[in-house]
């Protein structure tokens, strides 16, 4: 059985190793964050990508959200199979896909640092900015910060995903948003 932990592999360096090995089964991902623990799972059939899970999210939108954990343990379970096949895709076409959104993942956490990170509102515009103009997605986020918030349940009550943390990575790159790590 192969088994590891994230970051030691990413989750593009798992898709290449089962995509060349032509493998049927399924990886279990699981992580704790927060208090939380999450779980997710990709499925092959013949090393194709042919599903992807997890947080009550399934195919394309599952799989990005899953290049995004860089902490977490998985196992692989060779000859698991799924009924439901929600990645419809080649896999070359998949794999350059996940590369590129595990790439834009690395930029979001550059900028945003972490999921547990505190995010507030700033009081003042920053220096030289006179005029905001944001749009119905950012106004959605904004709306919901009436004080110091966990940037992933802000996320959630975005509709969670890539675009949500794209949206807050503008907001704080934009700096109407100051992120704060927790020690």
């Amino acid at each position: 059985m192969l088994q590891g932990s994230l970051p030691e592999f990413t989750i593009v360096d798992l898709l290449h190793l089962l995509a060349s090995s032509a493998k049927t089964g399924v990886i279990r991902f699981s992580r704790g964050r927060g208090g939380i623990t999450q779980a997710g799972a990709l499925y092959f059939r013949d090393g194709r990508p042919v599903s992807a899970e997890t947080d009550g999210r399934e195919g394309r939108d599952a799989l990005d959200l899953l290049c995004s954990w860089n902490a977490g343990s998985f196992a692989y379970h060779d000859g698991a199979t799924t009924p439901r096949e929600s990645l419809e895709e080649p896999a070359t076409l998949l794999l350059e896909k996940a590369a590129a959104v595990q790439e834009e993942w690395l930029g979001i956490w550059n900028v945003l640092h972490d999921a547990s990170a505190v995010v507030r509102l700033v009081t003042d515009l920053p220096t030289g900015v006179e005029k905001v103009q944001i749009g119905r997605g950012e106004w959605k986020l904004v709306a919901g910060l009436s004080g110091p918030q966990v940037l992933s349940v802000l996320a959630q009550r975005a509709g969670g995903g890539l675009a949500a943390y794209r949206t807050l990575r503008k907001l704080a790159e934009d700096g109407l948003l100051r992120v704060e790590v927790r020690e």
